[in-house]
């Protein structure tokens, strides 16, 4: 039964529409369902035929469903993920000097299939309807959409038990951005950066144009050396514990704990980026540092890019509140960079728990090609390599015993038509870093090119 209210201001289609779209959610609609004549239904609610027919049109044009001649309105399979692994997708277009490369363990990138653009594109079109008449040249809120904020604080304390204010959310286009903005509220001349060595090139390079002085702490098998951290005081640390980029550490719960207990010893503060967290292939459960804070030590970040795609632009910051005021101050006119559209097509994608699915698939996914690349290098190379970083992320770090240099690892691959990357770079000082240890992605290599390309990364370093 389809309900409208003629005295509302909300128009007629927009209810029509509405009371459908819930129908197909709640699944009273299936698949394959035919819609109320355009004509009947029309009758039925005393409205014009064109008002049907203008809602029925947004339903088509958001894939919800099908228009066919002589059958009418029918549900689609929208919400049928059986039928999505076998969507083509366009092949990728490699740049010129990459041509020559088959097998490219990358980790930065993610299949295109893995994303439900139906779904993306039905909160993008679905928002822009619902807020036809709101004006998208407003200035955005300084911190980003209540309806978001609220979302994500609900999120995040089913998820990861964090218990936060959403006035205390702060969207960011990436994390890079997040750090900018929570460094502004420290004076340089009263706290150093703790970063971690070997760390990530883009956070090294917000706190160098922060002017703020930079000391490197070791890591070791279950995270960071405790007793070395002890040695600073008055500091920020800057951290990301699951799965540490580059060396893929993952950070046991007792080290969490006691990174919590040193800030709260020391006048110190973290900086946690705990975007990660979906991606741990143990049955342990690591608590974010976060949860853990109890003195409102620890500023919590995530990036949607590792699970969304690295184009999504969407990131967020829980602001400790003893810095809300400064905030307020040295932000006072600025934007949010983040676009509404974005914001509240992204409360959906929560709220009808595509976020959910999203990273339930995509852990399962990233899951199997962690286990049949595990496999292949366990069939193809035996003992003749060490692996590290294989519980979490999209990567391995590897280190085969056959005498060569990073440089020769990668040049070898190279002339098999096999990318894989160094990792070196990546360490402050270069004398400390490894030296026959390689990056192995395998975020964007398709499972059937897996053992593929390990079979022929053993002949370029073997044979």
């Amino acid at each position: 039964m389809i309900l409208i209210d003629k005295n509302s201001k909300k128009p007629l289609y927009l209810q029509i529409y509405e009371e459908i779209f819930n129908q197909i959610q709640n699944e009273e609609l299936a698949t394959g369902d035919v819609l109320i004549p355009t004509r009947v239904l029309a009758k039925e609610l005393g409205v014009s035929r064109n008002t049907v027919d203008q809602a029925y049109s947004q339903l088509v044009l958001e894939g919800l469903v099908v228009s066919k001649r002589g059958s009418g309105y029918i549900v689609s399979p929208t919400n049928d993920y059986s039928n999505n692994d076998n969507i083509s997708t366009p092949p990728v277009i490699l740049p010129q000097e990459d041509k020559n490369i088959v097998f490219d363990f990358n980790w930065r990138v993610t299949e295109n299939r893995l994303f439900r653009h139906d779904f993306w594109r039905q909160c993008i079109t679905h928002t822009l309807t619902v807020l036809e008449n709101r004006d998208f040249f407003n200035t955005p809120s300084r911190n980003g959409e209540p309806v978001l904020q609220h979302a994500i604080a609900k999120k995040s304390f089913i998820f990861r038990k964090i218990h936060s204010n959403p006035d205390d959310i702060v969207l960011s286009p990436d994390i890079y951005e997040a750090l900018s903005i929570i460094y502004d509220l420290f004076d340089p001349k009263e706290y150093n950066i703790i970063l971690t060595n070997p760390t990530n090139p883009a956070v090294k390079e917000v706190v160098t144009r922060k002017r703020f002085n930079i000391d490197y702490i070791e890591l070791t098998n279950d995270g960071i050396d405790i007793d070395q951290l002890y040695k600073y005081k008055k500091s920020i640390l800057c951290v990301k514990t699951n799965h540490h980029f580059p060396t893929g550490v993952t950070f046991s719960a007792e080290n969490r704990m006691a990174l919590v207990k040193w800030a709260n010893e020391t006048n110190s503060y973290i900086i946690e980026d705990d975007s990660s967290h979906e991606l741990i292939y143990t049955q342990n459960y690591y608590p974010s540092l976060k949860a853990c804070d109890t003195e409102n030590r620890v500023f919590y970040a995530i990036s949607y890019s590792v699970t969304l795609s690295p184009g999504s632009r969407l990131a967020f910051f829980i602001m400790l509140p003893q810095f809300s005021e400064k905030y307020n101050a040295l932000y006072e006119h600025y934007s949010n960079p983040v676009p509404i559209i974005a914001q509240y097509a992204l409360t959906e994608y929560i709220e009808k728990k595509y976020l959910l699915r999203h990273k339930r698939r995509y852990k399962t996914h990233n899951t199997n090609k962690n286990r049949i690349l595990l496999d292949a290098i366990k069939k193809y190379f035996d003992d003749k390599i060490e692996i590290s970083g294989e519980k979490a992320g999209l990567y391995l770090v590897v280190s085969p015993k056959n005498n060569m240099t990073e440089e020769q690892l990668v040049s070898s691959a190279l002339k098999f038509g096999i990318k894989v990357y160094p990792i070196s770079k990546y360490y402050n000082n270069i004398s400390t870093a490894p030296k026959n240890s390689v990056i192995l992605g395998y975020s964007s290599i398709l499972i059937d090119n897996i053992e593929k390309g390990i079979a022929l990364l053993y002949k370029a370093w073997f044979k």
